[in-house]
């Protein structure tokens, strides 16, 4: 299984951990990105500094919801996108 690097919120309210997870698979409509570039927003320190029970379902949880890169698999379903293609994800 491949890993790849993610910056997880550990708990409510907790600290950031930089760790490893497996890289997903893709699903029937959905695409996998590999990240070359990502960046934390306002609305994930805000989730970080004051928590946000609907946002966040369970711990520890992977934020950072900007992001660049390549498409690297394609979904069932999916027809605008191919693998390849450069995409930005905000």
């Amino acid at each position: 299984m491949s890993q790849q690097k993610a910056l997880f919120l550990r708990s409510l309210k907790g600290e950031f951990l930089v760790g490893t997870r497996v890289i997903p698979k893709v699903i029937p409509g959905h695409v996998v990105v590999k990240v070359y570039s990502t960046a934390l927003n306002p609305v994930d320190w805000k989730v970080k500094e004051h928590g946000h029970e609907g946002f966040v379902k369970e711990y520890p949880a992977v934020l950072g919801l900007d992001a660049a890169g390549t498409i690297e698999a394609v979904g069932e379903g999916v027809t605008q996108w191919k693998k390849g293609d450069r995409v930005c994800v905000v």
